[in-house]
């Protein structure tokens, strides 16, 4: 399959990151938004990820919104009843990317060494969250040098 293959492009999510998309009914993200700063109580903090998200879930198989896609930031204007600083309005997509963006293990780690060895690596991912923490954690990692491209679909409002 891979012989005569100079690139792979891979998705992220499911290919070699996993635990992804924690928006799950049970899920308290106010233990994550407090470990930042977050002052709200952790109703509110709950109430308003899981309100940004529905916001944003019933738009991503909208064909409407294909090529037009809402950014969270203003996924979360459009639920909160009243304008919040920039801090805020920071923490709060902090703690949604958090529960977005998945983990890498050591062995899928590994996989990416040595498929970096053998071919040119191009990483996309469809995430509604602004890239800042998959990038941040790909440097914890060291697997930034292996990919020659990356996209981010929060860059381009593209689904």
């Amino acid at each position: 399959m891979f012989k005569n293959k100079k690139a792979l492009l891979l998705d992220m999510n499911s290919t070699f990151m996993f635990g992804e998309d924690r928006f799950g009914e049970s899920e308290d993200f106010s233990s994550y938004y407090a470990q930042i700063g977050g002052m709200r109580p952790s109703s509110e903090i709950n109430q308003i990820i899981r309100l940004a998200y529905a916001y944003l879930e019933v738009r991503y198989p909208d064909e409407k919104y294909r090529h037009h896609f809402p950014t969270l930031k203003s996924a979360i204007d459009a639920v909160l009843e009243h304008d919040i600083d920039e801090a805020e309005m920071n923490r709060i997509i902090e703690t949604f990317a958090f529960h977005e963006r998945g983990d890498i293990s050591d062995i899928y780690q590994q996989a990416l060494v040595k498929l970096h060895e053998r071919f040119t690596l191009a990483v996309v991912i469809d995430i509604w969250s602004p890239k800042t923490l998959w990038l941040e954690y790909f440097d914890t990692l060291n697997l930034m040098p292996l990919f020659s491209a990356q996209s981010f679909s929060s860059d381009h409002g593209m689904v």
